[in-house]
């Protein structure tokens, strides 16, 4: 039986399509290489005054606006009179005071890791398993580790008046 011109037309889009989806699909997984499954994104969800942040990958300071969203190496600094929130999930927060600088070293969903290398910051962890994830704060000369829900407050230790 000899294929008909209708019968051609119906299937000629079929093969077509056949024929390019898997130069498609390979396109699509060389960009998911660049991709980081395991990355998180929070977001700065209140600013007062003077709040800058320095990208990972950037040697500029740049102005921030609500909902910023931030990743893994990014640096937020605050202004004399500056405040910054950080929206971590839906109840966890983290809040910057006034003349501090704090450098978001890991963002993963198996914890959290940041630095603050001045300045004063405090955070609220609604909801923390200590046995599935982990939150911590580097400060100038130790390292402090959350171990259940609460609030908590760092500050670097400033130095004794010298006489």
């Amino acid at each position: 039986m000899r294929p008909t011109r209708r019968r051609l037309s119906l299937y000629l889009p079929l093969f077509i399509t056949l024929l390019l989806t898997p130069a498609i699909a390979r396109a699509d997984d060389d960009d998911t290489e660049d991709y980081d499954v395991d990355a998180r994104v929070v977001r700065l969800s209140l600013i007062h005054g003077d709040v800058s942040v320095q990208r990972k990958d950037s040697d500029q300071w740049e102005a921030v606006r609500l909902n910023t969203p931030l990743v893994e190496g990014d640096t937020i600094a605050t202004g004399a009179e500056a405040r910054a929130e950080i929206q971590i999930d839906a109840r966890n927060f983290l809040r910057v005071a006034p003349d501090s600088v704090l450098r978001i070293v890991t963002l993963r969903k198996e914890g959290i890791a940041l630095s603050l290398s001045q300045g004063t910051a405090t955070v609220r962890l609604a909801s923390f398993d200590h046995d599935h994830e982990y939150f911590e704060i580097d400060l100038p000369k130790t390292t402090v580790a959350a171990e259940s829900k609460g609030l908590y407050r760092w500050t670097p230790i400033a130095k004794a008046p010298s006489t």
